[in-house]
């Protein structure tokens, strides 16, 4: 697993001239340039080697790891799932939601993530959900989006078109599937609605 996606810039950050400046494409966004990540298997004899489009979370690796040792009672108990059925050609990989958060590079406070988060997105099928988040008065970390977006990123690689208000019941369900997985405190951070 590499740790993020990242498209780089040609332009050469001026604070530190031996970097490339971030873009809407970094490390630091909560586009598919910069969060997502190949995630790779391998036990010869064991795997089939195979590619599957849907994607899966980091979430999914320690699942799969206690599936592998012969603990997979212990699967059900946990967040994420074990991808060693679908590696092994046993059954077709089944597309999960994939949730994330985007946060500046340093927390103000640490064992409170609601206070520093930037961006939680959610990928469902051919959808994906961004909801910015401003702390206090300030704008969206990073200025990338300051109203919710909807994206469909089969039809849309580049996430350029927001669907967010011609497709409001897919706003609702991606985002109550979001606030299920994870709703920061509101009294710590705000959430910018879609108009």
């Amino acid at each position: 697993v590499s740790d993020n996606g990242w498209t780089p810039s040609e332009t050469r950050d001026k604070r530190r001239v031996e970097e490339f400046a971030p873009t809407r494409d970094s490390k630091y966004s909560p586009f598919e340039d910069g969060i997502r990540t190949p995630i790779l298997l391998r036990w010869d004899g064991r795997i089939i080697p195979a590619t599957h489009q849907q994607p899966v979370g980091s979430v999914d690796l320690f699942p799969t790891v206690l599936d592998a040792i012969g603990h997979p009672e212990i699967v059900a108990n946990l967040p994420g799932r074990s991808l060693l059925p679908a590696a092994r050609g046993e059954h077709p990989l089944v597309e999960n939601p994939v949730f994330g958060e985007i946060y500046p590079g340093d927390a103000s406070s640490l064992g409170n993530p609601s206070r520093d988060i930037a961006y939680r997105w959610i990928r469902h099928g051919d959808y994906k959900l961004i909801v910015p988040h401003a702390v206090g008065n300030n704008e969206p970390w990073g200025r990338y989006l300051h109203e919710i977006a909807l994206f469909d990123v089969t039809r849309d690689p580049g996430e350029t078109q927001n669907l967010a208000s011609t497709h409001p019941q897919r706003v609702n369900e991606l985002t109550r599937l979001l606030d299920q997985w994870w709703l920061p405190d509101q009294a710590t951070v705000g959430q910018t609605q879609p108009h």
